[in-house]
């Protein structure tokens, strides 16, 4: 019976290292346990059928000697717990009843508990999923656990969005459609000013050394009445015998000259036509450096429809210097101005005339300059109504006062308009300005340059009487003149 629950314990151990194997995947390890437990158990069964024999043999002799009851298993004292390392196999076989009793049960659950352990300790834990296998009560085995998470580092707290809205309101404002983000079409722009810019031709008789010759050239202009009358550049059309006109229909029309203005290089011209599509003027001194322009014009009097170029303006209230003289008030650009677009206009997104197309600098690139159409558009009106542009005359000659010049003269300002020369008859010297004096503003306006004095004063109109301020010496002064009418 003894025998019989050793082998019983090891079977159960080996149903309980079999349940562990598979339960965590088995392989070679499982194996080599198989083996180790097969030797066990043959090992014990055969210590086992040797103790039960010798046992048998020693009982039936003590029985004839003493009437002394062999005591049973279930009178035996409770077996002590082993400890998790196994008893040496190689145990002496006991000589007297009461060792009999103390079979080598511990050996054997020993051994089995070492193999469990074993088998614990080879394997790998099972997933978190798995069922856990259970401990043999003598040895629990604690579970394998998983490394303890590092601690998280401490850190500064990062900044959190926005709390999110209610269920149901929108956190963020819905991105704005594809129509809201486009910018003006400049297709529908140009089909809005194309019918009104015209191509422009002239022809000129010019006297060589020993013979005349005719001279051609093309330039660009815009219809300013249903009546016929157009805007283009004074050059152009200068000195000419013979001028055409190409309209956008493809119809083309003789024309002559209403008036022209060579300090602004404007010129209006008539063909003989009604009802034709007009252009709009716009503001130019709402213009600001960046905004976007448009040049239209026949630029190298190309085939076919205007050329369109796209820019932006480059500076305001520019002053050049050419062979044909210095112009004042212009408008910079870098939208391409060539040959042939003089006289066209530079027109906002809008689709309005800011500024007639009028020179580029030959030592310059994408340097392009228009006159104003806050400048031009005066101008316009004079030529149509007085076939010549009417300024007013104040009487005097000027430079701008530079370092320079005031370092020289011990002048107390470093900006204005220093009288050089001025006739004894004019509206100036009449009223105590003299030569040398510094002029720095009118009616109030700073005047720190020639090209802010002529302009101002072109603003006005003859007749009007202007207070002129002005230094002479460290003295201030103050002079009321009445402007009068520019000779022709």
């Amino acid at each position: 019976m003894t025998g019989m629950r050793h082998i019983t314990v090891l079977v159960l151990g080996c149903v309980l290292l079999t349940l562990a194997l598979s339960a965590c995947g088995g392989g070679p390890v499982e194996a080599e346990i198989q083996a180790t437990v097969e030797a066990r158990l043959n090992e014990e069964r055969v210590a086992e059928a040797t103790v039960e024999a010798k046992a048998e043999a020693m009982a039936k002799a003590m029985i004839g000697a003493t009437a002394q009851a062999v005591p049973t298993a279930t009178s035996a004292p409770p077996i002590p717990t082993p400890t998790h390392t196994p008893t040496p196999s190689a145990t002496p076989i006991p000589t007297t009843p009461e060792l009999l009793t103390a079979t080598p049960t511990p050996n054997v659950v020993a051994t089995v508990q070492a193999l469990v352990m074993a088998v614990l300790t080879a394997l790998p834990s099972p997933t978190p999923t798995s069922t856990p296998l259970p401990r043999p009560t003598p040895a629990p085995v604690a579970p394998v656990a998983a490394a303890p998470a590092a601690p998280a580092p401490t850190a500064t707290p990062l900044a959190l969005p926005p709390t999110p809205a209610p269920s149901g309101e929108s956190s963020t404002q819905p991105p704005p459609s594809a129509a809201s983000r486009e910018e003006p079409s400049i297709a529908d722009v140009l089909d809005e000013v194309m019918p009104w810019v015209v191509s422009i031709s002239a022809e000129s008789q010019l006297t060589g050394l020993f013979y005349d010759f005719n001279e051609k050239v093309a330039g660009s202009g815009f219809v300013i009445r249903t009546d016929g009358h157009i805007v283009t550049s004074q050059h152009l059309v200068q000195g000419s015998t013979e001028i055409k006109v190409y309209l956008s229909d493809g119809k083309t029309y003789d024309a002559s000259v209403v008036g022209q203005d060579e300090l602004s290089d404007l010129a209006v011209i008539k063909i003989d036509a009604e009802g034709l599509p007009t252009a709009t003027f716009g503001n130019s001194d709402d213009l600001r450096v960046g905004d976007w322009v448009l040049s239209v014009g026949n630029a190298l009097a190309l085939k076919g429809s205007p050329t369109v170029t796209l820019g932006i303006v480059s500076g305001l209230d520019r002053t050049i210097t050419i062979e044909n003289g210095t112009y004042y008030g212009l408008i910079q650009t870098d939208a391409a101005i060539n040959k042939g677009n003089s006289g066209g206009p530079l027109i906002n997104l809008q689709g309005e005339v800011v500024g007639i197309n009028q020179a580029v600098l030959r030592d310059g690139t994408g340097m392009g300059f228009a006159l104003s159409s806050a400048v031009g558009g005066r101008h316009i009106r004079d030529l149509i109504d007085h076939s010549r542009v009417v300024r007013p005359l104040i009487g005097l000659t000027g430079a701008d006062v530079t370092p320079a010049i005031a370092n020289e003269f011990q002048l107390s300002v470093s900006h204005g308009i220093i009288v050089t020369s001025m006739p004894s008859n004019g509206p100036a010297y009449k009223e105590g300005i003299r030569a040398g004096d510094v002029i720095t503003g009118m009616d109030g306006q700073p005047t720190p340059d020639m090209s802010h004095f002529l302009l101002l004063l072109w603003s006005y109109e003859v007749g009007d009487r202007v207070q002129v301020e002005y230094l002479r010496g460290n003295e201030r002064l103050v002079a009321t003149v009445e402007l009068a009418r520019r000779p022709e």
